[in-house]
């Protein structure tokens, strides 16, 4: 007499496949999708930094400049219009050491909305913000 192992199992490993193939195929474009959110956010990061560094230095330093020092600063996968806002407002933000300058930069997509893999087009913005202390004047 000749037992059989296993019985009918010929296509249990291609069912736990498919059970499996669409957990995985999630989990695969999640990572994907917070790779591209997380740069966005570093790259608008990176932009206020700058900003703010531009600005921080003062004297002979005006509003242009602060925002082409942002503009230069490469967003990755950022296609919408930047805007950007100097803290204190007025013109000399830099009267004093003392005194501390804030850049923030913000973005919202060309048409509000941005895409991602998988998931499409999604309805956001990215706001982000650097501070610097002023550097002393120089004479």
């Amino acid at each position: 007499m000749h037992l059989r192992r296993g019985g009918r199992e010929h296509g249990a490993s291609a069912v736990e496949f498919a059970l499996v193939l669409p957990i995985l195929v999630l989990l695969v474009f999640g990572i994907i999708t917070f790779g591209i959110v997380f740069a966005r956010s570093q790259g608008m990061e990176a932009a206020a930094r700058e900003g703010a560094r531009m600005a921080s230095l003062g004297r002979g330093v005006e509003r242009v400049d602060v925002e082409r020092a942002v503009q230069n600063t490469t967003v990755p996968f950022i296609d919408g219009e930047i805007g950007v806002a100097i803290s204190p407002t007025d013109k000399d933000w830099c009267a004093s050491t003392e005194s501390f300058v804030t850049v923030t930069v913000s973005v919202v997509a060309a048409d509000n909305s941005l895409t991602i893999p998988l998931f499409g087009d999604i309805s956001t913005s990215y706001e982000a913000s650097g501070t610097f202390r002023c550097e002393a004047p120089h004479d």
